[in-house]
Protein backbone atom coordinates (compact mmCIF):
# COMPACT_ATOMS: atom_id res chain seq x y z
CA UNK A 1 0.00 0.00 0.00
CA UNK A 2 1.72 3.15 -1.38
CA UNK A 3 1.73 6.72 0.72
CA UNK A 4 -1.47 7.89 -1.44
CA UNK A 5 -3.54 4.82 0.01
CA UNK A 6 -2.78 4.91 3.58
CA UNK A 7 -3.61 9.07 3.33
CA UNK A 8 -6.94 7.53 1.98
CA UNK A 9 -7.32 5.23 4.60
CA UNK A 10 -7.55 8.25 7.09
CA UNK A 11 -9.63 10.16 4.15
CA UNK A 12 -12.54 7.24 4.02
CA UNK A 13 -11.99 7.18 8.53
CA UNK A 14 -12.87 11.06 8.00
CA UNK A 15 -15.46 11.26 5.93
CA UNK A 16 -17.34 8.78 7.88
CA UNK A 17 -16.50 10.35 10.85
CA UNK A 18 -15.00 8.23 12.81
CA UNK A 19 -12.30 8.57 15.38
CA UNK A 20 -9.27 6.01 15.33
CA UNK A 21 -10.65 4.63 18.39
CA UNK A 22 -14.19 4.39 16.52
CA UNK A 23 -12.77 0.82 14.46
CA UNK A 24 -13.68 -2.07 16.38
CA UNK A 25 -10.80 -4.40 17.02
CA UNK A 26 -8.43 -2.00 16.19
CA UNK A 27 -6.56 -0.04 18.85
CA UNK A 28 -5.96 3.68 17.67
CA UNK A 29 -2.13 2.70 17.82
CA UNK A 30 -2.35 0.38 15.39
CA UNK A 31 -4.54 2.75 12.99
CA UNK A 32 -2.07 6.08 14.00
CA UNK A 33 1.05 3.62 12.23
CA UNK A 34 -0.85 2.06 9.44
CA UNK A 35 -2.42 5.57 8.06
CA UNK A 36 1.37 7.13 9.15
CA UNK A 37 2.64 4.09 6.82
CA UNK A 38 4.64 2.51 9.55
CA UNK A 39 2.91 -0.50 8.46
CA UNK A 40 1.91 -2.61 6.12
CA UNK A 41 -2.01 -3.12 7.20
CA UNK A 42 -2.48 -6.95 7.34
CA UNK A 43 -5.99 -8.38 5.73
CA UNK A 44 -7.46 -8.48 8.92
CA UNK A 45 -7.01 -5.05 9.62
CA UNK A 46 -8.62 -4.10 5.93
CA UNK A 47 -11.41 -6.35 7.17
CA UNK A 48 -11.90 -4.79 10.09
CA UNK A 49 -11.73 -0.93 8.60
CA UNK A 50 -14.28 -2.33 5.91
CA UNK A 51 -17.08 -3.42 8.74
CA UNK A 52 -16.48 0.10 10.36
CA UNK A 53 -17.29 2.04 6.99
CA UNK A 54 -20.19 -0.22 6.70
CA UNK A 55 -18.55 -1.78 3.43
CA UNK A 56 -17.53 -5.43 2.28
CA UNK A 57 -13.59 -5.28 2.12
CA UNK A 58 -13.29 -4.90 -1.69
CA UNK A 59 -16.16 -2.35 -1.73
CA UNK A 60 -13.72 -1.11 1.05
CA UNK A 61 -10.68 -0.97 -1.40
CA UNK A 62 -13.02 0.29 -4.60
CA UNK A 63 -13.87 3.35 -2.17
CA UNK A 64 -10.16 3.56 -0.92
CA UNK A 65 -9.21 3.79 -4.89
CA UNK A 66 -11.62 6.61 -5.81
CA UNK A 67 -9.83 8.52 -2.73
CA UNK A 68 -6.68 8.28 -3.56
Amino acid sequence: MGRMARRGVRRLREEKKLRQTDIPGLTHRTLRRVERGLVFPRVETIKKLASAHGLTPNEYMRELTKVM
